[in-house]
């Protein structure tokens, strides 16, 4: 992980270039003044490197934690696929199939967990991939005024995507995509009608038509997620958002725009984006945990 090997590596400079300072001053050939700023300096580039790592480990312990549930939940349910083959519940080719899926994911969980044990038993950069000169200038270090707002960013390495040729094709993902689909195309739809005028979900005001837009592209994303449990969220979380929004264009939006111009009705984008969104959700809900 480059941001653990980073941190270490600053942290061995800080140090070393401290030494260098208390050789210095054993030697007398710095001014007291002047030492103290720079051993202030160096300590504290020291003391955040070791935050950050104690940081990043936390959040790799986290995660090997993930996988090791991972492997408990796939080896389960590779007895189970082998029990419903032998009752002749599954065929040969569909056992054969869903045998080597869950392979492949245990494979996958037990490199990613060596690798995690790994970088959590690191002690200095050489464990890490060896050491990197990290520059000590100031905007590269985290002691500018808003680092404690930096540091609050959180990491996304948890965002790991899967190709769609690692999908489950059945009923569930089909209905899925589906639903998505109907969700991105209905925002370039007609959404709200009024007197012979329409105007489409994209144009809706007060950010909404932005919003269902990136509420759309969001669900896209999350299909190729190879976190299902995160997926799950992210389907169910953007679907209840989409249909209070549609809600809202109808009693709010196109009641205003009927007080204006006239009756104003929804028109087909709107009902199929409030579909789109219900089907998600479904999908979401019922979409086993990994």
């Amino acid at each position: 992980m480059h941001a653990l090997r980073q941190a270490f590596s600053l942290r061995e400079k800080a140090t070393g270039l401290l030494s260098n300072l208390e050789r210095l001053k054993e030697e007398k050939s710095i001014e007291e003044e002047q030492y103290n700023i720079m051993k202030q300096s160096y300590t504290t580039v020291i003391e955040q490197a070791e935050s950050k790592i104690k940081v990043i480990k936390g959040r790799l312990q986290e995660e090997l934690i993930d996988k090791q549930r991972v492997l408990e939940v796939y080896g389960q349910e590779l007895k189970s696929l082998e029990a419903r083959y032998k009752v002749g519940e599954l065929a040969v080719e569909e056992y054969l199939k869903a045998e080597s899926r869950a392979k492949n994911r245990i494979r996958k969980a037990e490199e990613r967990s060596v690798e995690l044990k790994s970088l959590i038993e690191s002690q200095n950069s050489t464990d890490t991939g060896g050491y990197i000169d990290v520059p000590l200038k100031r905007e590269s270090i985290v002691d500018l005024p808003f680092s404690h707002v930096l540091d609050k960013i959180p990491d996304l390495s948890f965002l790991k995507f899967s190709s769609a040729k690692e999908w489950e094709f059945n009923a569930s993902r089909t209905a899925a995509v589906f639903g998505v689909g109907l969700m991105f195309i209905s925002v370039f739809m007609p959404w709200i009608t009024a007197i012979g005028l329409s105007a489409i979900g994209i144009q809706l005001g007060k950010g909404l038509g932005v919003l269902f837009l990136i509420l759309a592209l969001v669900n896209v994303v999350a299909l190729f997620l190879a976190d299902q449990k995160l997926e799950k969220q992210v389907h169910v979380y953007t679907g209840a958002i989409g249909i209070l929004g549609v809600i809202i264009v109808f009693f709010v939006v196109a009641q205003s725009v009927g007080s204006r111009l006239g009756l104003a009705r929804l028109s087909p984008g709107a009902y199929l984006y409030f579909i789109g969104c219900m089907i998600t959700i479904i999908y979401g809900l019922n979409k086993p945990k990994a």
